[in-house]
């Protein structure tokens, strides 16, 4: 299974049968922990973002497809991801001589970001790595593209 976190319309994404896509937020991540601590990977809010920490668990790849703005993803695709921190553990490890939320699998799953109408290739790239360390995913693919139509090639 494959999660797209996006903020395109699906019509430019060649899906398959059992991907599972993000691309709208009803409510943002309020930081009241209890999706680490009192329902872990589970949110508060019962909303299509609800489940996607678990979700993410059990994916296979992990596709983010946003807007490259101010050397970041775009607001929706950040909001999403912030309702994702139930992936990793509320605890601190060393990974890399560097301190990281614990990783609730030894899994690394595939990590794929495109980025359209960017500014900062190499802030964005920065950003992207970090996030692998922090998600425990494999080495990341980053793609800079010019035209929304190439992105349903790249996933």
């Amino acid at each position: 299974m494959r999660i797209i976190i996006c903020d395109v319309d699906k019509k430019y994404l060649k899906l398959q049968k059992d991907d599972l896509v993000y691309n709208n937020i009803t409510n943002y991540c309020r930081g009241c922990f209890s999706c680490w601590l009192k329902t872990p990977l589970k949110c508060i809010y019962n909303d299509a973002l609800k489940s996607l920490g678990e979700n993410m668990r059990s994916c296979d790849e992990l596709i983010i497809i946003s807007k490259g703005k101010y050397g970041c993803y775009s607001p929706l695709v950040k909001g999403i991801l912030e309702r994702s921190i139930s992936y990793v553990k509320p605890y601190f490890v060393l990974r890399n001589k560097e301190i990281h939320h614990e990783a609730r699998t030894s899994k690394k799953i595939k990590f794929k970001v495109i980025f359209y109408e960017y500014e900062n290739v190499e802030t964005l790239t920065k950003l992207v790595n970090r996030n692998s360390i922090n998600y425990n995913t494999l080495k990341p693919d980053i793609y800079f593209i010019d035209n929304l139509n190439g992105i349903g090639d790249l996933i």
